[in-house]
């Protein structure tokens, strides 16, 4: 949990945790298609982006 607010390298820490989650996964001996889908919800009080849009998706 983030509780202090800053914009400092927030998209570079949200890949860390993404990168963590598929690391997790038991891979060894099988094949990358079987890597289970990841979802990141991330819930902050800082604007990344200048607009006024309740919901951003990035990719």
């Amino acid at each position: 949990m983030q509780l202090r607010q800053t914009k400092d390298n927030l998209p570079i820490r949200f890949s860390y945790y993404l990168a963590r989650l598929h690391g997790l996964q038991e891979l060894e001996g099988k094949y990358y298609g079987e890597l289970k889908e990841t979802i990141v919800l991330v819930f902050f009080n800082v604007n990344l982006i200048d607009n006024h849009r309740m919901c951003n998706t990035f990719t």
